[in-house]
């Protein structure tokens, strides 16, 4: 089978579960909703009219683009992975002629671009429909390019943590608690450079933030579109950081998936 008719398979199967997608529609607007009352109070106590380079409408922006950015890149590799090795159905994957790795990155495919039919551009629609006034439009091109690539690496990221299970077993708990702090450190609940220096230090340490805050950011016009403020002020350099972080965790995910694989070989399964 292609990988056209893989991802078709998949496609469908997304399809049959499409009451889940259709959750985040009805929950996402009333959120933004929420968040709407607690940050226009903020602003309205606060003695200027932008806090940390963010007015009021870039401030719900932000949460609007960061959330659809997570929807989209939203993975559910690990707990499915944890699911297999679990039931002992992992050992089906390994006769079959294309990787798990593989199989998961193009379910990931049909899955999210299911998703932005039936969840991405609704919440989008709905969002201009009633809080119009509170969006900015931003840059596109280069933010479609660091969302792909931020595609790439959640899924990098979420599939090492739920290679966990080939030496934990049960890591649902685990698994909670690291996607929780991922979401915080990928500036999904409080943009990342609102934090102090020395966290927003350690964050540049770890891949992240290139998952929604660069993406965010980049939209928000963040990084100059050109070389004229230096290679580093340019919306180049956390591109270029971003194929980086692939590139380490693609590889990182090889040597680690072939540990594992041995492993589970060597338990008898």
């Amino acid at each position: 089978m292609s990988y056209c008719g893989i991802i078709k398979g998949y496609w469908k199967e997304s399809v049959a579960y499409r009451s889940e997608f259709l959750m985040s529609v009805l929950i996402v607007p009333f959120r933004f909703f929420i968040l709407i009352i607690i940050w226009s109070a903020v602003y309205s106590n606060s003695a200027s009219d932008s806090i940390g380079g963010y007015s009021l409408s870039s401030m719900i922006t932000y949460f609007l683009i960061s959330s659809l950015v997570f929807t989209f890149i939203y993975d559910t590799i690990a707990e499915e992975l944890e699911k297999e090795i679990k039931k002992g159905n992992f050992l089906v994957f390994l006769l079959k002629p294309f990787s798990y790795v593989k199989l998961g990155f193009l379910k990931k495919i049909a899955n999210r671009s299911f998703s932005v039919i039936i969840e991405v551009i609704p919440i989008l629609l709905l969002f201009l429909l009633f809080f119009r006034k509170y969006f900015v439009m931003g840059e596109i091109g280069f933010f479609t390019i660091s969302v792909l690539f931020s595609f790439v690496i959640s899924y990098f990221i979420y599939l090492l943590i739920g290679m966990i299970a080939f030496w934990l077993i049960n890591i649902r708990s685990l698994a909670w608690l690291m996607s929780f702090g991922i979401q915080l450190s990928a500036g999904l609940y409080v943009p990342i450079d609102l934090f102090p220096p020395v966290i927003r230090s350690f964050f540049n340490f770890l891949p992240f933030q290139y998952i929604t805050f660069v993406p965010t950011s980049i939209y928000l016009g963040k990084y100059s579109a050109d070389l004229s403020a230096g290679f580093v002020s340019s919306v180049f350099f956390p591109l270029l950081i971003q194929i980086m972080w692939i590139f380490g965790l693609f590889v990182l995910t090889i040597i680690v998936w072939n540990r594992a694989k041995k492993r589970f070989s060597g338990v008898g399964a």
